[in-house]
């Protein structure tokens, strides 16, 4: 009767130890550490920057696509002009997305005005969508409200890319230092 118990016992025990949580290995800390800090170097701020760009030249297209979408309202070119418009706002999405994945996560002012232009390009989206060409005050509105909203994600992308080059320190390092005093220095 023991005989069963004590193999159960050690099954149990055996179970329990394999069930337990391992520590990561030292390799993944070490290069999860190293992928943050590539996020804050200076290259890292500078992809962050150009991706930010990116955003901003989508954002003067789809500027150009409402001027554009108004011209077609209540014309048979109107489905192609919506449609562009339609195209442009999920390219910029996209671009935001990679640009939220490339962001240092230690950079609270950047990743606070990506999170912006998320919420920004989601509602303007839908507005898009809801464009129905008849040349309805609804559809002049609509398009007048676009406008506006499209040249305020750019003036928010503008303060993001300064968010990114400043790596979140308002253009400042640890110890008070600029990032211009930290580029005359290797001039030097």
């Amino acid at each position: 009767m023991r005989v069963p118990q004590l193999i159960l016992s050690l099954f149990l025990l055996f179970t329990f130890v394999v069930a337990l949580p391992v520590p990561a290995p030292a390799d993944a800390l070490a290069e999860r550490a190293q992928s943050a800090s590539k996020k804050s170097s200076a290259a890292g701020r500078k992809k962050e920057a150009n991706g930010i760009d990116k955003n901003i030249n989508i954002q003067k297209q789809e500027q150009k696509d409402v001027k554009k979408v108004q011209k077609a309202e209540g014309t048979k070119d109107f489905k192609k002009q919506s449609g562009q418009l339609n195209k442009d706002i999920a390219k910029g999405q996209k671009q935001r997305e990679k640009n939220q994945k490339n962001a240092d996560p230690n950079n609270k002012k950047l990743n606070d005005g990506l999170k912006k232009v998320q919420g920004a390009q989601a509602k303007e989206s839908k507005q898009a969508k809801s464009l129905k060409g008849n040349n309805s005050k609804q559809d002049k509105a609509t398009l007048n409200k676009l406008s506006g909203e499209f040249k305020g994600g750019e003036q928010q992308n503008k303060k993001n890319k300064q968010a990114a080059l400043s790596g979140g320190g308002g253009g400042k390092k640890k110890g008070g230092r600029s990032l211009e005093a930290e580029g005359t220095e290797e001039m030097e």
